[in-house]
């Protein structure tokens, strides 16, 4: 107890601990590190039923812009659409049906896509649809249509880099495009780019949550830290882990504290996609 005590005074003055149960762990409040970033490319990686993304970009896009981070590259608009993307930005008080006819066949929470796309327009950043979804949703096997979509992704964002080579882009897609996946019919979006890019400063991070029920090894070591944590608070609401002793590709994790943690999730389908 008198531990946990003196591990809470040193996180209100500090907003960083350490975990117990491993001394590679540790985590600290989300906007201090958005702040001190100074890769050229971040990619978040999230599961589309999650809603939190949406608060924690709310609430980082301005410290990202400071960074100067003005180029996102977003999965739920296809690549195709950015001539209608574009209208909306210029039109977005009147053509709030538009943006949902955007949001083609993506099956998840509209509405926080929606918020996160509002707030990129209110902060006058620039985004830009990176999937290929249309085209290829009933003509090949899954793996076969998620290894095309990948490569679309590289390519789109591929040439885009090579007429701005200076620019600092953010990507936000699932989190299978967003780190190393396995897929047998060919690599992610991640992993194209690694590979072409070798020599850029990269950053991933995969939002995550905390549940009771079937707590995989890696999600019983998160919840264990966010036991640990669960008195601490961070103005935003947003931790960060910096991952070295979970088994994992990503960079990061960013999670919220319990009392701001969203709804149940549905069990359906495949959802980091």
């Amino acid at each position: 107890m008198l531990r946990l005590f003196s591990l809470h005074i040193l996180f209100s003055i500090l907003c960083f601990s350490t975990s117990s149960f491993s001394d590679t762990i540790k985590t600290q409040c989300a906007l201090p590190l958005i702040k001190s970033l100074d890769a050229q490319y971040l990619f978040f990686g999230e599961d589309h039923r999650d809603l939190n993304p949406s608060d924690f970009f709310s609430e980082t896009l301005p410290t990202l812009k400071l960074n100067g981070y003005e180029i996102f590259f977003l999965e739920f608009f296809d690549s195709a659409d950015q001539p209608l993307i574009d209208q909306y930005v210029l039109r977005h008080d009147q053509e709030y049906n538009l943006l949902y006819s955007l949001f083609y066949d993506f099956g998840y929470n509209l509405e926080k896509y929606a918020i996160i796309t509002n707030n990129l327009i209110k902060n006058n950043l620039n985004f830009l649809g990176i999937d290929r979804r249309k085209d290829i949703k009933t003509v090949f096997p899954d793996n076969a249509k998620l290894a095309l979509r990948d490569l679309h992704m590289f390519t789109t964002a591929f040439y885009f880099i090579q007429k701005n080579p200076d620019k600092k882009i953010v990507f936000f897609n699932g989190s299978s495009h967003s780190t190393y996946n396995k897929n047998p019919e060919g690599p992610s979006f991640y992993e194209l780019f690694k590979e072409h890019f070798k020599n850029s400063k990269t950053l991933s991070f995969k939002f995550d949550y905390f549940s009771n029920k079937s707590l995989s090894r890696q999600r019983l070591k998160l919840h264990s830290l966010h036991k640990e944590l669960i008195d601490f608070k961070c103005k935003s609401g947003f931790f960060i882990l910096t991952d070295r002793a979970i088994n994992s590709d990503f960079d990061y994790y960013i999670f919220k504290d319990k009392e701001r943690a969203f709804p149940s999730l549905p069990k359906h389908g495949s959802h980091a996609i």
